[in-house]
C-alpha cells in the first residue's frame, strides 16, 4: 500500500531553508526475508527504462537482494548469497549491471559481480583476497573500456587499493595506498569513492593528507590516478576541524567539467557541531570552493553529509544520513531552488538515507536505510516539488543551522 507523509511544520527551525508543500510518498516498505532490507545505494536506470537497486541485507540468505521499480511498483528479482552486502551503486552496461559487495566471496573480503536485469541472476566476477583489497566501493567505467574501483582496506599496507577489471573479467591491482605513519605526511589512505573523467581517475580518501598530531590520521585527500596507477594528490584537506571539510565520503563528475563532493565533518565551532560540506574543485586542483556547509547545535546528534547527486543546471541533492533534525532520522538537502529546501524523514516515511535521490521528469526517487513499517528501509518518491526560480550554482559563505 502506498502511504504519504506530509512535511509541514517540521522545517520551521531551519535558517534560510523551506520545505512547505513537499511530500514524501512511500512506494515500498522493505520487510526482510521476502524482499530485502536496508537499501543503501541510489537507484539506477536500466536499459528498459525501469529503476533498479539493491538492498544490503535481507533476502533468502540475509545477504541482500536485487530489485526493480516499474511504474512505481516494486518487483523482487534476485538474492545475494555467497557475494554479500551490496552497498555500492550499480553500474549499467547494456542489459547487465556491475557492482561490488562489501563482504562475501571465497575470502570474505568482498566481490565484483554482474547481475542481469531480466533474470536477476548474480554472477561473481572476482573474489577479493586481502592482498588485493577489502571492502570495495562502487565501480566506474573509464574511456579505455575498463572498469576501475577502490577497496577501502586491505592491500600491501592495509590502507586500501585501486584496481582494474577488463570487460573480459581480468582483474589487476594497480595501486596500494601507503601505510599509516606517525610522521607528518601528505599521502591519502582508505579510499572510498572513484570516478573516471576524460583519461584520468579521480577519487577521495577518508584519511591521510596533512597529519598534524601523532594520534590524528588526517582529514583525507582528493587524488588523480592514471590507468596504470600513478597517483598524485590534487587537494589535501587541511587539518582536523577545518571549515574546508574533513573526511570526504563521495566524489562525482559534475555537469560543467568540475568535480563535486561531500565530507562527513568539518570545523568545530563553540556550541555548534559541523556535519560536513559540499565542495567543488577543478580537475587540476587549483580552485577549491565550498558550496554548502552544515552546522547544527550540539546535543542534536550527528547529521553527516554522505550521498550526493547533481541535477541538471548545477544543483544538487545531499543525503544527511544520521541523527539531527526533529525525528533523529536525517534528511535531504536540495540546493537547486531559489528557496533552499531541507526535507526531513520521520521514521514512518524513512530514516537514515545513505544516498541521494534520482530524477525522472521532475519527480525524485530514493531509498532510506531504515524506517518504514518494519524499520528495514523504504523506497520513496518526492512529490509536489515545484521549481521556484532559476537553478543556480554558486559558492555560499554562510552555513545553515538545522
Amino acid at each position: 500500500m502506498k502511504k504519504v507523509a506530509f512535511l509541514i511544520s517540521i522545517c520551521s527551525g531551519l535558517i534560510g531553508m523551506s520545505c512547505s508543500g513537499i511530500e514524501i510518498e512511500v512506494l515500498h516498505d522493505f520487510a526482510g526475508t521476502s524482499d530485502g532490507a536496508n537499501p543503501v545505494a541510489s537507484l539506477v536506470r536500466g536499459s528498459d527504462g525501469a529503476w533498479y537497486g539493491t538492498t544490503a541485507g535481507g533476502g533468502n540468505s540475509g545477504n541482500g537482494t536485487f530489485f526493480k521499480l516499474v511504474d512505481e511498483q516494486f518487483i523482487h528479482l534476485g538474492n545475494f548469497s555467497i557475494a554479500s552486502n551490496p552497498y555500492s551503486e550499480l553500474l549499467a552496461v547494456g542489459t547487465d549491471f556491475y557492482g561490488t559487495t562489501l563482504n562475501g566471496g571465497a575470502n570474505d573480503q568482498g566481490t565484483v559481480y554482474k547481475v542481469n536485469e531480466k533474470s536477476g541472476l548474480v554472477t561473481i566476477i572476482h573474489d577479493f583476497s586481502l592482498e588485493e583489497g577489502k571492502n570495495p566501493s562502487a565501480l566506474t567505467k573509464a574511456s579505455d573500456g575498463n572498469f576501475y574501483g577502490t577497496a577501502t582496506f586491505g592491500g600491501k599496507h592495509g590502507t586500501g587499493t585501486i584496481f582494474k577489471l577488463t570487460p573480459t573479467g581480468n582483474f589487476s591491482k594497480i595501486y596500494d595506498f601507503p601505510p599509516v605513519s606517525t610522521q607528518k605526511k601528505t599521502n591519502g589512505t582508505n579510499p572510498v569513492s572513484i570516478v573516471a573523467v576524460d583519461d584520468f581517475l579521480y577519487g577521495v580518501t577518508e584519511y591521510g593528507g596533512k597529519k598534524t598530531l601523532p594520534s590524528f590520521d588526517g582529514c583525507g585527500t582528493i587524488f588523480q590516478s592514471t590507468s596504470d596507477g600513478v597517483v598524485n594528490n590534487i587537494h589535501i584537506f587541511a587539518e582536523q576541524f577545518s571549515d574546508q571539510g574533513c573526511v570526504p565520503t563521495k566524489l562525482i563528475s559534475g555537469e560543467f567539467g568540475q568535480l563535486d563532493g561531500v565530507t562527513a565533518t568539518c570545523k568545530h565551532t563553540p556550541g555548534l557541531s559541523c556535519e560536513g560540506v559540499v565542495f567543488t574543485i577543478d580537475k587540476e586542483g587549483t580552485t577549491y570552493k565550498i558550496l554548502q556547509s552544515f552546522i547544527q547545535n550540539q546535543g542534536g546528534g550527528a547529521v553527516s553529509a554522505f550521498g550526493l547527486k547533481e541535477v541538471a543546471g548545477g544543483g544538487f541533492f545531499v543525503a544527511l544520513r544520521n541523527q539531527g533534525a526533529r525525528y533523529g532520522c536525517g534528511g535531504l538537502y536540495a540546493s537547486f531552488f531559489s528557496s533552499l529546501k531541507f526535507i526531513v524523514f520521520n521514521g514512518t516515511n524513512g530514516c537514515h538515507p545513505e544516498s541521494a535521490p534520482v530524477e525522472e521528469h521532475g519527480v525524485y526517487y530514493g531509498v532510506t536505510y531504515q524506517g518504514g513499517l518494519h524499520d528495514m528501509g523504504v523506497i520513496y518518491k518526492l512529490t509536489q516539488f515545484p521549481i521556484q526560480g532559476q537553478r543556480e550554482r554558486k559558492e555560499v559563505e554562510n552555513v545553515n543551522e538545522y
